[in-house]
């Protein structure tokens, strides 16, 4: 059985924390709240450490993240 979980629209304010992943996470599979924050910790940690180092992270149906360069925009003083 899938973990309900009522949220709503983004733009309304309600966004998913990393605390209900964790506990969906719990409910989902049984494992400790440490266990499943050592999991979510885990997962976040090694797509910021990829990202870091100029890697792309794709998670398939969901999302791709990268870091974009963008040249500076030259400022005039007056």
């Amino acid at each position: 059985m899938l973990y309900e979980l009522d949220l709503t629209d983004i733009s309304r304010g309600t966004i998913m924390t990393k605390t209900q992943l964790i506990e969906i996470l719990k409910a989902e599979t049984g494992l400790t709240r440490a266990q499943a924050k050592q999991v979510i910790e885990l997962f976040f940690n090694e797509m910021s450490n990829a990202l870091a180092s100029g890697e792309r992270v794709e998670i398939r149906g969901l999302c791709s993240i990268y870091v974009k360069d963008y040249k500076g925009i030259p400022i005039q003083s007056s």
